[in-house]
């Protein structure tokens, strides 16, 4: 979440966001650049800034949950 975004924030506000970034990332980038970007899918990535307390297991992303 930004600034004063709701906690937590709406899926499809998250996977919109995510979707414009990619997009400026592969306009913006270089040739030698695109050939080294990487992308990383799915809820088990920490949230920005990090995690507030240890993490004990991590919850892998199911199929329908990415769809």
């Amino acid at each position: 979440s930004c600034a004063d975004d709701p906690t937590p924030l709406d899926p499809m506000v998250v996977a919109k966001r995510a979707a414009l970034l990619c997009q400026a990332a592969e306009t913006t980038a270089t040739d030698e650049q695109k050939r080294h970007l990487t992308y990383v899918i799915g809820t088990e990535v920490p949230v920005p800034g990090g995690e507030a307390s240890a993490i004990n297991a991590v919850h892998v992303t199911r199929e329908q949950d990415a769809a």
